[in-house]
């Protein structure tokens, strides 16, 4: 595993099962991001999951909208994330959700494009 299970939140939304990883913590590869709002707090969303069982039924967007009110009660006022560029599905979702592409990096498994959005 590359993260710790205390990290990791998990959420039960009717019935369906969806886990993500909401921190401060970001790869060094982040600093190739040209970040539209570089002086802003933020928090970085991974491995946002959902159940495979259930998955195109809204429940990422679902997800992603309560991590979004999270992040707010939290105070900070923006979000990042990486995406592989072979996921059509979170791609499109998070483009959807108004995150825009800022950047894109070399990771073992292949290209991520670095996202952000001002909340």
């Amino acid at each position: 595993m590359d993260f710790s299970i205390r990290k990791a939140k998990a959420h039960e939304l009717d019935a369906v099962f969806s886990v993500f990883v909401l921190n401060q913590d970001f790869d060094e590869e982040y600093q190739f991001g040209k970040w539209q709002h570089p002086d802003t707090s933020f928090c970085v969303i991974h491995r946002l999951c959902v159940n495979p069982l259930f998955q195109n039924k809204g429940i990422g967007s679902t997800t992603m909208l309560l991590i979004e009110d999270l992040v707010k009660q939290m105070g900070f006022e923006t979000i990042r994330l990486d995406a592989f560029f072979q996921n059509p599905y979170a791609l499109r979702m998070y483009e959807k959700l108004n995150y825009r592409k800022v950047g894109e990096v070399q990771w073992r498994k292949g290209l991520f494009y670095l996202m952000e959005k001002k909340l």
